[in-house]
């Protein structure tokens, strides 16, 4: 993964809040992303980066199981089930989740779902794709 001036600039200002060093970060307007070895850490100094950086910020942990990222990232989600397809060179995640839980998985103006595909095309080579499901309760 290449990293940017800009990413370089808040991976670093990051590091000197949370005395760790990101995964990867992602700027989607009025958030920033983090994607993060140890999450608690990170939490733990929250309201100390919101200030610093004058943005909303998500932190996710990171993992290399694509299962466990997706219950990371979406925790909040109830995700059914989840299918990979190979089409052609290509692989496709189709993600089927809950309709009423759709919004949350978006995120305020697709920032949320933005990301998650960044980094799915990036981590595991894949492209994002959302079903959703009828809810049944």
């Amino acid at each position: 993964m290449e990293i940017g001036e800009k990413e370089l600039e808040l991976s670093n200002k990051f590091y000197q809040i949370t005395e760790q060093v990101p995964v990867k970060v992602y700027d989607e307007g009025d958030y920033l992303y983090f994607l993060v070895e140890d999450k608690d850490k990170a939490l733990s100094r929250l309201k100390l980066l919101e200030t610093a950086f004058k943005k909303r910020i998500i932190i996710y942990q990171d993992s290399d199981d694509l299962e466990q990222f997706l219950k990371n990232f979406f925790n909040n989600v109830k995700i059914h089930h989840y299918e990979v397809e190979q089409i052609g060179k290509e692989k496709h995640l189709l993600l089927f989740v809950d309709g009423k839980d759709a919004k949350k998985l978006y995120g305020k103006g697709k920032s949320r779902f933005n990301v998650a595909k960044k980094i799915l095309k990036e981590k595991f080579n894949m492209d994002l794709h959302v079903r959703k499901v009828p809810s049944l309760g």
